[in-house]
C-alpha cells in the first residue's frame, strides 16, 4: 500500500482505522512516528517483507478482523515468532468488536538476542500443545459454539500462555481497552 496516504496519522488513528476493517492491514512505524511501510492482507493474515523484521526500534501494528476465526483477537503464534525474530520495539494487534482490546508485546530492557531466539523456539515447540488446549477448551464449552465464543476460547488460552511465557524471555505482554489514552 502507498504509505503517503497515512503520513501524519498517529498510532491511535491508524489503529482506529484498522480495527473496523474486514481484512488485516499491517503498519511499520518508525521511532519518529512516521509510517515506513503498509501492507494489506486478507481476513486471516497479512504478509510483509522480511526486511521489515530488521527495522530496529519500530512499532508494528496490525488489525485482527472481527470475523476472523484462527486465534481470536490476540496474537497468533506466528505473530509472536515474528516479534521474537525482529528488531522491533513493539508489536501490536488491534482487535475489532465490542469491548475489544489492543494487544501489545514490548521488548523490555532484559531482552537479549539469545532470549529472543529461545522464545522463537519455545513457541514452535509449544504450538501442538497450545492447539490441543484450545480444542480441549472448545469441547468443554460444548458443541455448536458461535464464532464469538470460539474466538473467546482461543483468546483466553493464548492470553494465559503469553502472560506466563513472554516475561520469562524479556518481553512484556500487555492488554489494553481500545479506549485507553495513547500518550503518543
Amino acid at each position: 500500500m502507498d504509505v503517503k496516504q497515512f503520513q501524519g496519522m498517529t498510532l491511535q488513528e491508524i489503529e482506529d482505522r484498522i480495527r473496523v476493517l474486514g481484512h488485516e492491514e499491517l503498519f511499520v512505524i518508525g521511532k519518529d512516528g512516521s509510517v515506513l511501510a503498509a501492507y494489506r492482507g486478507n481476513s486471516n493474515s497479512v504478509a510483509f517483507y522480511s526486511s521489515d523484521l530488521m527495522r530496529r526500534g519500530a512499532t508494528v501494528t496490525h488489525g485482527h478482523p472481527k470475523g476472523a476465526e484462527g486465534y481470536g483477537a490476540t496474537f497468533s503464534l506466528q505473530d509472536v515468532q515474528n516479534m521474537a525474530a525482529s528488531n522491533w520495539a513493539e508489536h501490536r494487534a488491534a482487535a475489532s468488536g465490542k469491548n475489544e482490546l489492543n494487544y501489545i508485546i514490548r521488548r523490555n530492557p532484559s531482552n537479549t538476542e539469545a532470549k529472543s531466539k529461545a522464545l522463537y523456539e519455545k513457541i514452535g515447540k509449544d504450538s501442538a500443545s497450545i492447539q490441543a488446549e484450545i480444542k480441549s477448551e472448545a469441547r468443554k464449552a460444548g458443541g455448536n459454539l458461535s464464532a464469538a465464543s470460539r474466538r473467546q476460547i482461543y483468546t483466553g488460552v493464548l492470553d494465559r500462555y503469553y502472560s506466563e511465557t513472554l516475561p520469562k524471555y524479556g518481553f512484556d505482554y500487555i492488554t489494553r481497552n481500545k479506549g485507553y489514552n495513547y500518550n503518543r
